[in-house]
């Protein structure tokens, strides 16, 4: 992984340049793995039961560093107490496209690809008091996607914009909360396209320390509105010692196979980690 990264923070204007050259990092998980997808909006439309067939997985050509760099550059000037940023982006989408290569009913062979796309988009932050509120906007003219048809894993670009809404919250006796409202919507067309054409997603995470931080609780929802699933996880972290730390938790997932969360409900676990430093 390689990059350079260029800042300058001005009078009342900041300016954040980089370039990423990793063109490898991408891949879709394999057949039986944890967190195997299995909603059809992950698998290009695919039924996530496929009867046993055997699908032979490709990567596209990842060694082209220049022609998959990722570029990113974000501009930023306080206005009285509010911080306003736009950003531009232009790389390979972090989403693989699912191509047919092969339609060998005994093996089918499917090609991941991460076609290029383009990212504008504006942040502004305003602190009131214990609170910090952030307003996000972004567009991307021409996203890759893959759409239903009567040809398998046909594809199209449509016009992608998402928008959210956060707070962080200090809030009284030591408590930290963060509260998050994001709506991700694709332009419709024919043929529609695999995923929903508008997912409303909420996440709120609190957490807070006892005992001078010696013992410290997190927990966090994230929840599909548009699909009715989500996850719970929570967490207690005790540092018994310089260098012991004991930490136990679960995490729940629930909602259906075709859901953005519940495809992975049968990962749902209890863990517990402890970490000796010497």
């Amino acid at each position: 992984r390689w990059g350079l990264r260029w800042r300058h923070d001005g009078e009342g204007l900041r300016a954040d340049l980089a370039a990423a050259f990793d063109p490898t990092v991408n891949q879709l998980a394999q057949s039986g793995d944890r967190f195997e997808p299995m909603a059809p909006r992950l698998r290009g439309g695919l039924d996530g039961d496929l009867a046993g067939a055997s699908i032979a997985l490709r990567q596209s050509d990842r060694g082209r560093y220049w022609h998959d760099a990722t570029f990113g550059l974000r501009l930023g000037h306080s206005l009285g107490r509010a911080d306003v940023s736009l950003l531009a982006l232009s790389g390979p989408d972090t989403d693989p496209l699912l191509q047919l290569i092969s339609s060998d009913s005994r093996q089918p062979l499917i090609e991941l690809d991460y076609p290029r796309r383009e990212l504008i988009g504006a942040t502004l932050e305003v602190p009131e008091g214990s609170r910090v509120w952030r307003m996000e906007l972004a567009h991307i003219p021409d996203q890759p996607l893959n759409t239903e048809s009567t040809t398998p894993l046909s594809s199209d670009r449509r016009g992608r914009t998402l928008a959210g809404l956060g707070m962080d919250w200090n809030a009284p006796r030591g408590w930290f909360v963060n509260a998050q409202l994001a709506v991700d919507h694709i332009d419709g067309g024919r043929p529609e396209a695999v995923r929903p054409r508008t997912d409303v997603i909420t996440t709120l995470r609190a957490q807070r320390g006892f005992m001078q931080d010696e013992l410290k609780w997190r927990s966090e929802i994230l929840a599909s509105l548009s699909d009715g699933d989500g996850v719970v996880r929570s967490a207690f972290d005790w540092q018994a010692s310089d260098a012991l730390s004991l930490s136990m938790g679960f995490d729940w997932l629930f909602g259906t196979r075709k859901g953005l969360f519940g495809q992975y409900r049968d990962a749902s676990q209890l863990w517990s980690r402890t970490r000796l430093v010497f």
